[in-house]
C-alpha cells in the first residue's frame, strides 16, 4: 500500500505473473483481504474504463490509479 490504496486489483494474463504476485504478497506480509489477483484474456480501455476481456459481465472497471509493468518488447509493438 506504498500508494496509499485501501484496495489493490492485480491483472495479468500470465499465470506465472500471478504466482509471483502471491509469492510477494507473503514475503511482504500483505493481506490476501488487502488485494484481489485475477487473470484475464485481453486489458483493453474504452471511454467508461477498463474492461477484462473474459469478464463474464463485460463491465467496466473504474481505478484511481493504475500502475503497470510491462516487458520493452510489447510497448515498442504499441508504440506509434
Amino acid at each position: 500500500h506504498r500508494l496509499g490504496s485501501g484496495r489493490v486489483v492485480g491483472i495479468d494474463i500470465d499465470d506465472e505473473a500471478l504466482d509471483a504476485a502471491y509469492e510477494n504478497l507473503e514475503l511482504n506480509h500483505i493481506s490476501d483481504d488487502a488485494v484481489t489477483l485475477r487473470h484475464t484474456r485481453e486489458v483493453v480501455q474504452d471511454s467508461t474504463g477498463i474492461i477484462l476481456r473474459d469478464d463474464a459481465a463485460g463491465q467496466s472497471l473504474q481505478f484511481d490509479i493504475v500502475v503497470a509493468n510491462i516487458l520493452i518488447g510489447p510497448l515498442m509493438k504499441l508504440a506509434p
